[in-house]
């Protein structure tokens, strides 16, 4: 499964026979909240067919996406860098597989490796890429074009053509 995540995959041996002992498979289900802003991070995931949405919730309830993670990535992997707190809801918009760590182990393994703090320092940057780029569509483009970017965006994540969503479920998000 270390192969189906891009993180993961690119990690050199050694790297990844120390947070092997420490990763866990699991299945996440569709809607699922793995954390909410101001949450203590509890775990890192790494989607390898799941795809987590981190969206910011307006005090109405509302819920606009910053940026999506796939297996392209990884969610709440910036409590290796001493980020402990949640800066924005961690939701599961395509139910899938991950492999999930314990953030002090994650942490223990990124501190002996200059090459994995330097993917997690490129992995929030692209993360902050994508939220920058969420703006601009958000402040610049209709709400057709925005569906067809985020979908673009799914298909690319999820592997697949099918995709399980609903109108009422995209319509959460504010795309």
């Amino acid at each position: 499964m270390l192969q189906l995540n891009a993180i993961l995959a690119s990690l050199p041996e050694g790297d990844k026979a120390a947070l092997k002992p420490h990763l866990k498979a699991t299945h996440l289900q569709q809607k699922t909240v793995l954390f909410e802003t101001g949450d203590m991070i509890t775990a890192v995931y790494f989607p390898t067919s799941a795809v987590v949405s981190l969206v910011s919730t307006l005090t109405t309830g509302e819920m606009t996406e910053a940026a999506m993670v796939g297996r392209d990535g990884a969610v709440g992997i910036a409590s290796a860098l001493d980020g402990k707190v949640a800066m924005c809801r961690a939701i599961v918009q395509l139910g899938g597989d991950a492999m999930v760590c314990d953030p002090s182990a994650f942490r223990s393994a990124a501190m002996q490796s200059e090459k994995l703090i330097s993917k997690i320092m490129r992995h929030e940057q692209t993360l902050f890429a994508q939220a920058q780029q969420s703006t601009a569509c958000m402040a610049n483009h209709e709400v057709d074009a925005r569906l067809c970017r985020w979908l673009l965006r799914a298909r690319d994540l999820a592997g697949a053509d099918q995709l399980p969503f609903t109108q009422e479920f995209l319509s959460l998000i504010h795309i």
